[in-house]
């Protein structure tokens, strides 16, 4: 059996949710795999302040490493995490079990 990395990514909400409101989004740091080329960029999504109600100043949400289990290899699960590093759109912890 090879070993490799499983990227999962963020939450079918969370990019539902980043494709409703306007953001700009850009590259600003890499999660390694376990083999050589296995390297993912995480995105950082400054939020447009008129696209979200309540939202009146500048929002930043990266794209931050959640878990990372292992089954044949890690599994990379993301969420996003505000300035204060509150975090949301996580994985449950059923579905981190499902893909693990």
């Amino acid at each position: 059996m090879s070993r490799q990395t499983t990227f999962m990514g963020l939450t079918k909400e969370a990019q539902d949710y980043l494709n409703t409101i306007k953001t700009e989004s850009k590259p600003y740091d890499i999660v390694e795999g376990l083999c050589p080329g296995e390297e993912y960029s995480l995105y950082m999504h400054k939020i447009e302040s008129d696209s979200c109600p309540g939202v009146y100043e500048e929002v930043v949400l990266r794209e931050v490493v959640q878990c990372c289990p292992w089954s044949s290899g890690p599994v990379i699960f993301l969420c996003l995490e505000d300035d204060y590093g509150i975090r949301s759109f996580q994985w449950s912890r059923d579905d981190v079990k499902k893909y693990t």
